[in-house]
């Protein structure tokens, strides 16, 4: 992947594997395995003597709802998030794939409808969430944080509340990436 350079514009496209880039497993963690694991831990402390059979059937459940969830990801999105990443005057654009694009509109359809018919607006209310943020700009201005990593081949950005993102290089552009966000910021890495 060579990126697409203009005098002022760098834009490409990438791959990222899900399971083998640690921001995403640490975001993973956070959404399913803390709550999974909360809920383990409540079900392991309000267990009663004589009552380990049901909390094992409990646990056992929680089980294969994460490894329907990791089975999901993998055949869903095939392991992998792809990526568009355009960087201009404006800011940083992070864009999911076409393909993508459409297969989280279908699931986010299907979350938010079926959120609605069950009652749980919570659910449908994270679907809309989710498919806002389909396309991100985050303007040089806005940006307060870089943090650069040079094993993933990976900047975090955090710009104001609610405003982050990570722009992932394959190994080729990442000094050329990180230069162009050091000459468009005041920031060098925290």
């Amino acid at each position: 992947m060579t990126p697409n350079i203009e005098p002022s514009i760098l834009q490409w496209d990438i791959s990222v594997p899900i399971f083998r880039n640690k921001l995403i497993l640490k975001q993973l963690g956070l959404a399913i395995g803390l709550p999974f694991g909360i809920l383990i831990l409540i079900l392991i402390l309000i267990t009663k003597e004589g009552q380990w059979r049901y909390t094992l059937y409990a646990l056992g459940f929680i089980g294969v709802l994460l490894l329907l969830s990791t089975l999901f990801l993998l055949i869903v999105y095939r392991g992998k998030f792809n990526l568009t990443f355009l960087l201009n005057e404006k800011g940083i654009l992070t864009a999911w794939q076409p393909d993508q694009q459409k297969k989280n509109r279908l699931i986010n359809s299907l979350a938010f409808w079926g959120g609605l018919a069950a009652g749980k607006p919570t659910t449908a209310g994270a679907s809309l969430l989710a498919q806002s943020r389909q396309t991100v700009l985050i303007k040089w201005k806005s940006i307060r944080k870089i943090k650069y990593d040079s094993s993933q081949y990976t900047i975090y950005l955090k710009g104001g509340i609610a405003e982050s993102t990570a722009v992932f290089c394959t190994p080729e552009i990442f000094s050329e990436v990180a230069l162009y966000i050091r000459s468009r910021t005041s920031q060098n890495s925290i």
